[in-house]
């Protein structure tokens, strides 16, 4: 999966690419929200949007609002050109190691919540169909991030690697 995003990234053109799965519904002006981190923020890395979780769980606030908070979450992500994911990751938390990588580089990650999207993780792939293919996956993302993240200064880190941000076990002591 990180070998073919990259891939693309590479034949794409233009200063930002913007990466989706095939699992998330977004509504009118999404793009706008998407990018309105990076004109208000100097520091903006990579921006995200808020959303509700296929499992009822929401990111950030549940209703649409002018908000920009700081996050690790990102299902759908727009970046600079320049960044790929590391190819070590089959699938599962090589999206959270890219923004830790992008705020390691003194960059930071936005949310925009003026225009949430609906997160199906997992309904429109192998996810339900091959429940062992993606344990095997969420073991070892978890476990080369954790390898890679274990003694990062950054909390976001901590987060990801105790469950409550990232890979599909939401901590419900985190929803909003």
């Amino acid at each position: 999966i990180q070998r073919d995003i990259n891939q693309a990234i590479e034949t794409s053109s233009g200063d930002y690419v913007v990466i989706t799965g095939n699992d998330i519904f977004v509504k009118p002006n999404w793009l706008e929200s998407l990018i309105m981190p990076f004109n208000v923020y100097q520091d903006c890395g990579v921006s995200s949007l808020s959303a509700r979780e296929g499992s009822g769980v929401t990111i950030g606030p549940p209703y649409p609002v002018n908000l920009i908070i700081e996050t690790v979450y990102a299902p759908l992500m727009m970046f600079e050109r320049k960044w790929r994911f590391d190819t070590a990751y089959p699938g599962m938390y090589g999206d959270s190691d890219l923004v830790m990588r992008i705020i390691a580089s003194g960059k930071r990650a936005y949310m925009n919540c003026a225009s949430p999207i609906f997160h199906f993780h997992g309904m429109a792939s192998a996810t339900i169909l091959n429940p062992e293919s993606t344990a095997h996956q969420r073991d070892v993302g978890l476990k080369l991030f954790k390898e890679r993240w274990e003694y990062s200064p950054y909390l976001l880190a901590k987060l990801i690697m105790n469950g409550a941000i990232g890979g599909i076990n939401w901590a419900k002591e985190y929803q909003v």
